[in-house]
């Protein structure tokens, strides 16, 4: 048998790892090409401050994502039992809602104390990132539930619709509608599509009384008390730039950023977080029957590098070019950050799906002072560019320290997945 042959006979089997791996990239791929193919439109249709006000508000509410949810959504995936993982989710759902609420009620409390209602200033802080971080914390959840369930083509449609919707409401907002929150709004649609889509397996949702809730806050207050705060540092310091940006440079050069993350960051992010997610709910079977992890980590981190290797390499090169004749000549500074951002793209493109090793390992608390270190790091790298070189010298500064400290990652993540034990920790 060839090696075509061996291949499509590996895929073709139903329940492996290789095909929910399949599907779940694929699905991934494609949703993630279709924001791309249209961004030379959507560069005419907004301009950078538009997109550095959208690259703002996703910022802010991807963090607000992970503190409403307290990160109990990691005990969806490690659970023994179905039902209970169904009531994790429902937690989780329950938690989002209540403190997205609570964020939108204290921000209009804030808005009025410090100024005037403002109608714009209202509208981004007490709807959009409210609603977009209840939104982005449903996504994942349901993600989670289902990859936990192994529906890894619903999961894929749900992606592919979501992607299908936003660039159709961004289109439609650019060319019919025209205004600056056109992004958000098509984002915000196409997230609560994609939610809607991944209800049906979490049905018949039943209420939680107080005794159930208590118990799985215990059940899962390892992630409460290190994944939180570890993932809140993760995510602040990949989304440092676009807090500190705003203030020290403007929102044309955020958004300048924001057309980078576009086309490099976030499609690699999420082909990443699609494989991690299939290779967290492999992987933790695994470490449970053998103690161990590296085989299907290794697997993992070869195959990303070799995509990653090609594709950011090809970017890096084409970046010039191909930015000022796609986008139009104004988002040439894209082109220059984009290239400036590679190295470190590309190493956490490779490490960051294989980070779930901290939790099926019990070793969160070693993933959080890694994170401790990473957000210091990249925090002060980022500032650099106010003493000299402006935002060009910040993103240097803070792509290299960012790559030299993701390495250090992986090797802490290789000496786990070999055959560390779960951590004993009770402090």
């Amino acid at each position: 048998m060839g090696i075509i042959e061996r291949t499509k006979a590996a895929f073709a089997k139903p329940g492996t790892f290789r095909t929910h791996l399949l599907v779940q990239s694929t699905g991934t791929i494609f949703s993630q090409l279709i924001p791309i193919a249209i961004s030379p439109l959507l560069t005419r249709l907004f301009s950078p401050v538009d997109f550095g006000l959208y690259g703002t508000v996703v910022s802010v509410s991807v963090l607000l994502a992970i503190l409403i949810t307290l990160r109990v959504d990691h005990g969806i995936m490690i659970t023994a039992d179905d039902e209970e993982a169904k009531n994790t989710a429902i937690l989780s759902l329950l938690l989002a809602t209540g403190a997205s609420l609570a964020f939108a009620v204290l921000a209009l409390i804030i808005l009025a104390l410090i100024s005037e209602l403002d109608g714009q200033q209202v509208l981004i802080w007490a709807i959009f990132v409210p609603l977009a971080s209840l939104l982005a914390a449903a996504t994942r959840t349901l993600t989670l539930f289902g990859n936990r369930l192994q529906v890894f083509g619903l999961v894929s449609k749900a992606r592919i619709s979501q992607a299908f919707c936003v660039a159709g409401a961004s289109l439609f907002l650019g060319y019919f509608a025209p205004f600056g929150h056109g992004l958000i709004v098509a984002l915000l649609g196409g997230n609560l599509l994609y939610v809607l889509m991944l209800c049906p397996p979490l049905r018949p949702i039943r209420p939680l009384d107080m005794k159930t809730s208590l118990s799985l806050l215990k059940a899962n207050e390892r992630f409460i008390r290190f994944s939180l705060p570890a993932d809140l540092i993760n995510t602040l310091s990949s989304r440092i730039p676009f807090i500190i940006f705003p203030a020290l440079f403007g929102l044309e050069q955020t958004g300048y950023l924001a057309l980078a993350y576009r086309v490099i960051a976030t499609p690699a992010r999420f082909v990443g977080t699609a494989i991690g997610e299939v290779f967290y709910s492999h992987a933790a079977r695994e470490y449970e029957r053998t103690g161990a992890c590296w085989s299907s980590a290794y697997k993992i981190a070869l195959a990303l590098g070799a995509l990653g290797l090609v594709g950011f390499s090809l970017l890096f090169v084409l970046a010039d070019p191909v930015f000022t004749l796609v986008f139009g000549a104004k988002w040439q500074p894209a082109a220059l950050f984009t290239q400036i951002l590679t190295p470190m793209l590309l190493i956490s493109f490779v490490v960051s799906p294989l980070s779930v090793v901290f939790y099926i390992t019990g070793r969160q608390k070693d993933d959080f002072l890694w994170q401790i270190n990473f957000l210091a790091a990249t925090t002060v790298a980022s500032f650099l560019g106010v003493l000299e070189g402006g935002a060009p010298i910040s993103l240097v500064a803070y792509s290299v320290s960012g790559a030299t400290l993701y390495l250090v990652y992986f090797a802490l993540i290789r000496r786990y997945a070999m055959g560390a034990k779960r951590a004993q920790e009770t402090s």
